[in-house]
């Protein structure tokens, strides 16, 4: 049984060294390309769509539509970012729209803390 464990430990660490001339094979992962090329993920598919139903976009937010679109032109010049050559950056709403479901979704979480105790 000792040898077997023995065995296990040599392969383990002889894996591990072959890890350390790791290379990359892209600068920007090829799924991480399509990003720009049409209409994916969720801002695109959901967030775009909420703007056509109040009481959802409410319940996905925690804002109202036209409170959102009031902290969307205070904050827009201090959030956007500038595209380059290697890639796109994220439009000021998709920014403000990723910060504001991870807060909200931190208070709901947050609420259902005293659950837990």
């Amino acid at each position: 049984m000792f040898w077997l464990i023995q065995v296990l430990v040599e392969m383990i660490c002889e894996s591990e060294q072959g890890n350390e001339t790791n290379h990359r094979m892209w600068w920007v992962h090829p799924m991480n390309q399509r990003r720009g090329v049409g209409p994916r993920g969720e801002f695109h598919s959901q967030v775009k769509e909420l703007h056509k139903y109040p009481d959802r976009f409410y319940q996905y937010f925690w804002m109202i539509i036209t409170k959102f679109d009031e902290l969307l032109n205070l904050v827009k010049k201090q959030i956007r970012k500038e595209n380059t050559n290697w890639w796109h950056s994220i439009t000021v709403e998709e920014r403000l729209a990723v910060c504001l479901r991870c807060v909200s979704i931190l208070i709901a979480i947050s609420g259902q803390l005293h659950l837990l105790k």
